[in-house]
């Protein structure tokens, strides 16, 4: 989020906003209608699969963009769609697996989950914007020392992640993400050596992440790849699916 900058989107903010909206309403129904006609998996299954899937994610996209020369504005929707749509696809992807483990697919439970969404986007930004504010306010008034602001900077984003947690479930990621964009597009003080801190910290943080996803993945998962119905499903994403939500939301 601190590196979304409100300049760069002068041109793009559209087709960014689009490929939040329409791109995630067409990988979620489209990947699901896949996963259950071409695997076989059931509906709620099927869904929770598409729900997963909407992430396109920065820790994928932000080293690509590094090393593939590519024009500004694509560039910046890249980077932008990528960052933006992690909260939503997480949160799209709890809410489907509430539902399915609710049990009870009624009105009621739709009502309780757009409810839930609501709350969600509210919490996380206010407490990103004020989490935000009030470091702004703490390192332009010189009240912590220069060489804690790092430390102090990494510690507030836990707090805010957290603290918003607790107030709604699955909210935190969103008021991390708020908090990133919030403080990026002020006139931080020393704000290129928070974000040197944070560069760091990301590539120690990704690369044990990765690390970590694929020593839970077994042996007998990995046989599921010889099963010809996987690359269908994969083509069908990445050759129909992808394509056709950038199609309809970057279209003119």
């Amino acid at each position: 989020g601190l590196t979304l900058k409100r300049e760069e989107i002068k041109d793009v903010g559209p087709a960014i906003l689009k490929l939040i909206s329409i791109g995630s309403v067409v990988t979620f129904f489209g990947a699901g209608l896949a996963a259950h006609f071409i695997m076989g998996l059931n509906w709620s299954l099927s869904f929770l699969f598409a729900g997963l899937i909407i992430v396109t994610g920065p820790t994928v996209i932000a080293p690509i963009l590094r090393n593939v020369p590519l024009s500004r504005n694509v560039a910046t929707v890249l980077k932008w769609e990528g960052i933006l749509i992690d909260p939503v696809g997480a949160l799209v992807a709890v809410l489907v697996f509430e539902f399915i483990i609710a049990g009870d697919h009624s009105e009621g439970f739709t009502q309780h989950a757009l409810l839930a969404f609501g709350k969600i986007l509210v919490i996380g930004t206010v407490i990103g914007g004020l989490a935000a504010g009030f470091l702004y306010q703490l390192i332009k008034r010189n009240m912590i020392p220069h060489y804690l602001q790092n430390v102090f900077t990494l510690a507030l984003v836990l707090a805010a992640f957290v603290g918003s947690d607790l107030i709604v479930h699955e909210s935190g990621l969103l008021t991390v993400v708020v908090m990133g964009m919030a403080l990026g597009n002020l006139d931080v003080p020393h704000l290129k050596d928070i974000l040197d801190f944070k560069e760091s910290l990301s590539v120690l943080l990704i690369s044990i992440l990765f690390i970590l996803l694929s020593a839970n993945i077994s042996i007998e998962q990995l046989e599921l790849l010889k099963d010809w119905r996987c690359l269908a499903l994969f083509l069908s994403v990445i050759l129909f699916l992808r394509p056709l939500g950038v199609f309809l939301s970057t279209t003119n």
